[in-house]
């Protein structure tokens, strides 16, 4: 997408209506101020696809660089080289209920057992 072939990107992804997700990768190469963030939410939101963001680099401030149109995101922790967290839209995350091939990697079963000892009162985060 760093090229002028853009509009044959967005005619793909309209000509197959079948595509439910897209997925951007960002590592320490991607110039951040490259990527056509305007470009990506207007195909998004025109033809209502999930917009996937991996992190392979500085989290910070991703979320708000695409104006807040990040469905779900995955990333590493920096100092633990085999871990790594996903950030999630509660809407789209219920969306996935019951369509793991796995239960490992069931990600709706994962946040129903997180969620299992919690009040009804939710405690502010604390920074």
């Amino acid at each position: 997408w760093f090229s002028d072939k853009w509009s044959s990107v967005e005619q793909i992804i309209a000509s197959h209506p079948d595509i439910s997700h897209i997925l951007v990768g960002l590592d320490s190469e991607t110039q951040i101020e490259n990527i056509p963030v305007n470009k990506l939410q207007s195909v998004v939101s025109g033809q209502k696809q999930s917009l996937i963001v991996y992190c392979d680099t500085q989290v910070e401030g991703i979320n708000d660089l695409f104006g807040g149109a990040i469905d779900f995101m995955i990333a590493g922790i920096a100092n633990e080289p085999l871990c790594s967290f996903v950030v999630a839209r509660r809407s789209k995350l219920v969306q996935t209920e019951g369509r793991s091939c796995s239960f490992c990697l069931d990600l709706y079963s994962y946040w129903q057992w997180s969620m299992r000892n919690r009040e009804s009162v939710i405690e502010p985060m604390r920074i």
